[in-house]
């Protein structure tokens, strides 16, 4: 069975997770590996997330980029069109 050193890790945290492991019937060290776990499924959600969002920023900034580049050709044509017209 896990053992938490209180040196490590305060009494009333202690207390909760023992409380806890009690409450669900389970034993400390599962309660600390379901929470060790969590902990890194969320982390890697978190950084897929925002490995995710920093890309669509990256592709909204090309496309920016892109249209200024389209509006400008298509200004230049349309001062080409108009100086051959003259």
């Amino acid at each position: 069975m896990a053992r938490i050193d209180n040196k490590v890790v305060p009494k009333s945290l202690k207390d909760a997770l023992d409380k806890e492991a009690v409450t669900r019937n389970i034993s400390l060290n599962q309660l600390t590996t379901e929470i060790l776990e969590n902990y890194i499924e969320k982390k890697y959600s978190f950084e897929s997330e925002k490995r995710f969002t920093d890309s669509m920023n990256n592709v909204s900034i090309a496309i920016n980029k892109n249209t200024e580049i389209l509006e400008k050709y298509i200004e230049a044509n349309n001062k080409m069109l108009n100086i051959l017209l003259e």
